[in-house]
């Protein structure tokens, strides 16, 4: 059975002492966050030297076995001795209650655990209350139908009631008021001091709102005093109740107006005893008691249980010792099995020796294949050098077989050139010949012509003569004279066209050749600053040259388990240029090209791996197999003064330096930074070749950062620009190194784009000056050409005048000259004929000499490229050669890579086997000291002699129930077994012994409790109706359960029987039943005590004597808040601080009745 939630709490030191009880509670529902509540009463009202030490000897029947039965006599043990020591008690308390009665104590309002507020919307009759209460005595005035009650039932369901226990509604949702759809009730608690609930998180107040909608649910929300929402859970807001032990489901602590009419009018004296027990939690912690009584009966039953178990397993325990014993006196039938098992281990040793010197020729087998394969390696690196050799030696006889036909072919392209030209030159004599001829026949005809005008014009001069005539010819003679005097100038004019058409063309191709030349500069300069971002941007991380995919690939290839040998790579990560010889960094990069990117593997497997794990990246690059064995190039180099690519890096892997020398031959590029200086060291060298060299590397003086490579093969020398990286370099720079370098070029090639610049700005100028005398030699050539033809047409109109208006006198000797020109013309036609002819047959003599000579330079270009041809494909082949040596030479030193490893692995299957030999023995050690093993018997065979043996032992066995270990285990389980139940019946018994005598300890102090609550509640209920001057008693029967009054209102009386509370007025009645509330009250802790309408059943005099008591028990009272409603006035209580009294609104207007459908006010 679950423990029930603590709605009150008191503080134990331990199960003996009690420090100042207010009341009884159940240590069932103790939490660990609550705090314990201690009585604010005048010190010394609960303490031992009031009451005396005797008062607690009470009867407890601490041996009796906790049965159902007898709860009730448990339960009622101290009665006799209650009532034999009651006069005894009833006479202490009286003597505490009048001093407290009496004492002067300030009522003080409590620091935490009282109500701050209520409020309430939509809420029965109310669409918006707010009652802010006082922290000690609150009076809820108003008439019937204001909505009094409702603050109260507002209160308990805020606080986590049940809607029927209000007796105002069935369910949460009757409570909304009618016409709306939800209602809000709100509740805010005094937080104040260190002992309030988790100031730190709900600081000074914690406002608790329960929201009820119509569809019948509703929710909690617990908030800081900010405002703030701590929690929504209703497990919170049952911990702050019990913390500040409210108890607002105690009848007596809340007595709603059905209540209060139960328990002031109608109630019987078992229905008073019911309240009183209730109010006071004795009947909750007396179910807590049986509760725990029915578990101690529960432990009990286990125990008896138990204890029959134990003797089974004891009787179990005793059988197997009986058979381990057994055991024992057959145990002999072990020494031989024994003994085969001795040899059986020691044969298993023998057997693995054997095998370590199995690996051990094995591994002398490695070594000669080594030897071998290393013999083999060498023979093909003679192989590759031979190749090489020859390959290199036949290049170089290529490249001079097309040095030697370069001249052939220049002077073949003169010769044809100079052909095209003669028979370009032979057409046009053919043309002019045709055209001399056709002029000839046709000056000819114009004699024959002029010959019949000057027949003509001789008779008609014969018939004619005429006057005007003299002076028309002298104008027509002036105006020839001004025509040709146009046309001289003119002539003179056209003589300085050519030249400013050739000066404008000179600078035209000026500026054309400039142009390229300062795009290529910019071009340079964008690219060099390109390089510094990069440079920038790259700082600090290696990769950032590379590939972008290129750390994933780095990534996947680290991952990987399966490479046999980790690839290296990418080769420029492990070259490291040397930071004085940071100028090449740009070079270099050219150089080497992809090789920088590139990977090095030692074996096929692992170039088929690497090559399958770039496809999945998609990041290909390329893969060298290698050889780590670093290559001996001791005399292979040039002369220590001399740089080379491999003297000005520093290389971290011998695979990398390997590939280098091999792919780039850079232990033979030597790197000169003087152009001519390099020239000179290839070309001019005393020794005719330089030493150990292959080509060498300068500097180009006239562009600045781009770089000529120089060789030479036998005599042909060979020059090849070289091409500066435009892209950040993947070598291992210094970076701060290379940015200054890179900064200083780009200042140079600035510099030299500013330079190229002004020379074009110059070029264009020159440009646009001769294009302008150009313009203007062609405006004024125009000018010169009109003046002329107007001088012209003028002379031609005033012959035309002349030759129409005047005799034609003249026309004569005209003819006679124009005849002698024509004769003339003529004969220079004649002439050029002749000549024309003559000059045609020199062309061709000229153009078959040419054609005989293009045909013997043919033969000798055709028989030196049927040399190159040959050279061409014995140089293909012996690359090829080459080609095959240099796979070869690596496959010989990838397969001595291979016999290496199996000589590894073998010496690491002999370490591990002597390991192995090792742990054998000292495994068969600690079975034995070693022993000889029977010629001829294996480790099988004396396996199987063993497994037969143990098959007949395990037979015998069988019939005895296990061998002598299993019989010992088991003797041991059977063992521990029974004294592991023995010990956990010992912690039964212990622990029911312990729970019997805490619980006759709490039996004792609930015994106590009733006691002492009774007597005090007789004391102060008789106390009360002494400030009417009434007497009585107040009669309590635990046995029957019954609780009655009897009151003496006349105090004249000699009798102090009392009367019934049938036979008094109900002012009396009512009054008697409010000093009973009181007393009750005294007796509880609670921090809040609420009653509704407790004067309905009074008059005037009984209300204002009850009004003053209460009053007056409620200061008494230091630290609680009473809230009480009455539909009376308050007009007979005198106003003081520590009373608020709130009064309600009257009902609305046509509202007087509250259906009960949705609660009464």
């Amino acid at each position: 059975m679950a423990p029930v939630p603590q709605r009150r709490r008191r503080e134990e030191t331990d199960d003996s002492t009690l420090v100042s009880v207010e009341t009884a509670s159940s240590s069932l529902r103790q939490h660990p966050s609550k705090r314990p509540r201690l009585s604010t009463s005048t010190p010394g009202l609960d303490s031992e030297s009031e009451y005396g030490r005797e008062s607690r000897e009470v009867t407890v029947y601490e041996d009796e076995p906790f049965t159902a039965q007898d709860h009730e006599t448990r339960r009622d043990a101290g009665l006799v001795e209650e009532t034999q020591n009651q006069d005894k008690d009833d006479f202490r308390s009286t003597q505490l209650v009048r001093q407290h009665f009496e004492a002067a104590r300030e009522n003080k309002p409590a620091e935490n655990g009282i109500i701050e507020q209520v409020a309430c919307h939509n809420f029965m009759c109310h669409r918006k209350l707010e009652v802010k209460f006082g922290p000690l005595i609150n009076f809820i005035i108003g008439h019937n139908g204001s909505g009094k009650s409702a603050v109260l039932t507002a209160l308990t369901l805020c606080l986590g009631g049940k809607a029927t226990s209000t007796n105002r509604g069935q369910n949460l949702k009757s409570f909304i008021k009618e016409g709306e759809d939800a209602c809000m009730l709100s509740v805010k608690l005094k937080n104040h001091g260190e002992t309030g609930y988790r100031p730190e998180l709900y600081g000074d107040s914690i406002i608790i709102e329960r929201h009820i909608s119509r569809a019948g649910t509703s929710g909690f929300k617990l908030k800081s005093a900010s405002g703030r929402v701590i929690s929504t859970k209703r497990y919170d807001l049952d911990e702050i109740s019990d913390h500040f032990a409210l108890q607002l489901d105690n009848p007596m602590n809340v007595l709603t107006q059905d209540m209060a009419r139960q328990f002031l009018n109608n109630s019987s004296a078992s229905e008073k005893y019911r309240f009183f027990v209730k109010g006071t939690q004795l009947e909750q912690l007396d179910n807590d008691y049986l509760m725990i009584e029915q578990y101690a009966d529960t432990i009990e039953d286990k125990i008896s249980k138990r204890q029959e178990s134990n003797d089974i397993l004891e009787q179990r325990y005793k059988q197997a010792e009986t058979k381990r014993k057994t055991a024992e006196r057959n145990e002999s039938l072990n020494d031989k099995i024994r003994e085969l098992g001795r040899q059986m281990a020691w044969a298993q040793v023998e057997e693995q020796e054997q095998e370590l010197v199995n690996i051990e020729n094995q591994i002398l087998t490695a070594e000669t294949k080594i030897e071998h394969r290393t013999t083999e390696a060498e023979t093909y690196s003679a192989s590759f050098e031979t190749a090489l050799q020859d390959h290199e030696r036949v290049k170089g006889a290529l490249a001079n077989l097309k040095d030697e036909v370069r001249p052939y072919e220049d002077r073949l392209a003169e010769v044809n050139e100079k052909l095209n030209t003669t028979k370009d030159t032979l057409i046009n004599h053919q043309t002019q010949e045709r055209n001399i001829n056709t002029s000839l026949r046709g000056a000819k005809a114009q004699i024959e012509k002029f010959k019949r005008d000057i027949e003509k014009e001789k008779q008609r001069l014969e018939d004619q003569n005429g006057g005007e005539h003299a002076r028309k010819l002298e104008k027509v003679q002036e105006a020839k004279e001004h025509a040709e005097a146009l046309q001289r100038e003119r002539d003179a004019h056209k003589t300085g066209h050519a030249a400013l058409l050739r000066r404008r063309d000179e600078a035209q191709h000026q500026y054309n050749e400039a142009l390229p030349v300062v795009t290529e500069k910019r071009q340079a300069v964008d690219k060099a600053e390109n390089v510094l971002r990069a440079l920038g941007r790259n700082q600090g991380q290696q990769n950032g040259a590379y590939d972008a995919k290129l750390p994933a690939l780095l990534r996947a290839i680290q991952a990987e388990s399966r490479f046999r040998d980790r690839p290296i790579g990418p080769i420029g990560q492990h070259v490291r240029l040397k930071q004085s010889k940071i100028e090449w960094s740009s070079i270099l990069e050219t150089v080497f090209g992809q090789t920088l990117s590139s990977f090095v593997v030692t074996n096929k497997a692992d170039l088929a791996l690497l090559n399958n794990i770039s496809r999945q990246v998609k990041c290909p690059c390329p893969v060298f197999i290698g050889d780590s064995q670093p290559l001996n190039i001791s005399n292979t180099q040039p002369d220590p003064e001399h740089d080379t690519i491999l003297r000005i890096l520093e290389i971290q892997s011998d695979l990398v330096r390997n590939q280098l020398i091999i792919n780039h031959a850079i232990e033979q590029t030597v790197l000169i930074k003087d152009q001519d200086q390099a020239f000179d060291y290839i070309n001019r060298n005393p020794q005719g070749r330089a030493r150990n060299t292959k080509s060498c590397i300068a500097f180009n003086v006239n562009r600045r950062g781009h770089g000529i490579r120089y060789s030479k093969t036998g005599t042909s020398a060979k020059m090849d620009p070289v091409t500066p990286s435009d892209r950040a370099t993947r070598l291992q720079t210094d970076n701060e190194a290379q940015k200054r370098h890179q900064e200083a070029m780009i200042q140079h090639l600035r510099t030299e784009h500013a330079q190229a610049q002004s020379k074009m700005q110059e070029l264009e100028n020159a440009r646009q000056t001769a294009s302008q005398n150009v313009t203007q030699y062609e405006n004024h050539e125009k000018g010169l050409r009109l003046n002329h033809q107007r001088a012209d047409e003028e002379y031609e109109v005033l012959r035309d005048e002349l030759e129409q208006d005047t005799p034609q006198d003249g026309k004569l000797d005209e003819l006679r000259s124009q005849l002698a020109n024509t004769e003339e013309e003529s004969q220079q036609l004649s002439t050029d004929y002749q000549n024309a002819i003559i000059e045609k047959d020199k062309i061709n003599a000229e153009q078959r000499l040419s054609k005989e000579g293009l045909a013997e330079i043919q033969v000798q270009i055709d028989e030196i490229q049927f040399k190159i041809n040959k050279n061409e494909a014995k140089e293909k082949k012996l690359g090829k050669k080459r080609e095959d040596a240099l796979h070869e030479k690596n496959q010989a030193f990838e397969m001595i890579k291979d016999a290496e490893n199996d000589k590894e692995k073998l010496e690491q299957n002999r370490s591990e086997q002597e390991v192995k030999i090792s742990d054998w023995a000292e495994q068969a050690s600690r079975i034995s000291a070693r022993v000889p093993v029977p010629p001829g018997l294996s480790a099988d065979d004396l396996d199987r002699r063993l497994q037969k043996m143990h098959s007949d032992l395990q037979t015998y066995r069988q019939q005895q129930g296990g061998s002598l270990d299993e019989l010992t285990l088991a003797t041991a389980h059977a063992r521990k077994r029974w004294t592991d139940a023995v010990r956990q019946l010992d912690g039964l018994l212990k622990t029911a012994s312990l729970l019997k005598q805490t619980m006759c300890n709490r039996r004792n102090r609930w015994i106590e409790f009733r006691r002492f609550i009774s007597s005090r509640a007789r004391a102060n209920f008789t106390y009360l109706l002494s400030e009417r001057a009434f007497r009585g008693h107040l009669r309590l029967d635990h046995s029957s359960r019954l609780l009655d009054l009897s009151v003496e209102p006349d105090i004249t009386r000699a009798s102090d029987r009392g009367r019934q509370t049938k036979t008094l007025s109900g002012g009396e009645k009512s009054f008697s039943t409010i000093c009973l509330l009181l007393s009750i009250w005294e007796a509880m802790g609670s921090p809040i005590r609420c009653l509704d309408e407790f004067d309905v059943f009074m008059d005037n005099v009984n209300r204002d004597v009850s009004m003053k008591m209460m009053i007056n028990a409620a200061r008494r009272s230091v630290g609680r808040q009473f809230v009480l409603i009455t539909p009376q006035a308050m007009g007979n209580v005198d106003g003081a601080e520590d009373v608020r009294i709130h009064k309600m609104r009257d009902p609305e207007r046509g509202q007087t009745t509250i259906s009960f459908g949705n609660g009464v006010g």
